[in-house]
């Protein structure tokens, strides 16, 4: 829906929910900019992929333990984190692999809140999941992570050390 400028101006002035809800709008906007900037920049494209899918399933939602993420195919998701599709699928298939995610009737893909603990991982690179070869190392090192509770705000804002991950892209 498009609203012209004037009369949102006018609608603005006139009733002022609709200006304290329009101007919170704009300021959870740009902090979501700035947030998915800051993932960019220094998150490996594991991470980033992690982090897309938990937010696409809303995970923060109390009491969801695994939520459908709605119908998006790779390539959308790896134009989303900046990677090309095929990596994309290796991530995927390697969080299905360690039950992290799982694809259900019709193809409905399942995101696991353990999945968080790949956006939240900030160890060495040998504890990397983009470094490990075997799926059993690396679910030793998810083993070892605490219980969380909530979707914390640092899933958003989380820097991991400059070369953690084996790749960039």
């Amino acid at each position: 829906m498009r609203i012209e400028k004037k009369a949102m101006t006018l609608a603005i002035r006139r009733d002022s929910t609709l200006a304290t809800f329009f101007v919170q709008y704009l300021l959870e906007r740009n902090i979501r900019h700035q947030e998915d900037l800051v993932d960019q920049l220094f998150n490996c494209s594991e991470k980033r992929l992690a982090r897309a899918l938990l937010l696409l399933a809303d995970s923060g939602k109390k009491g969801a333990s695994g939520t459908v993420v709605p119908k998006v195919n790779q390539e959308t998701l790896a134009e989303m984190v900046g990677a090309t599709r095929s990596r994309v699928s290796f991530f995927l298939n390697r969080f299905r692999k360690q039950g992290l995610i799982h694809y259900g009737a019709g193809d409905d893909l399942h995101v696991c809140r353990s999945l968080l603990h790949v956006v939240l991982r900030d160890d060495n690179p040998a504890g990397s999941l983009a470094n490990h070869s075997s799926s059993v190392g690396a679910n030793r090192g998810l083993a070892s992570l605490p219980s969380l509770g909530e979707l914390p705000a640092e899933l958003y804002a989380r820097r991991a050390p400059l070369g953690i991950c084996g790749d960039r892209a």
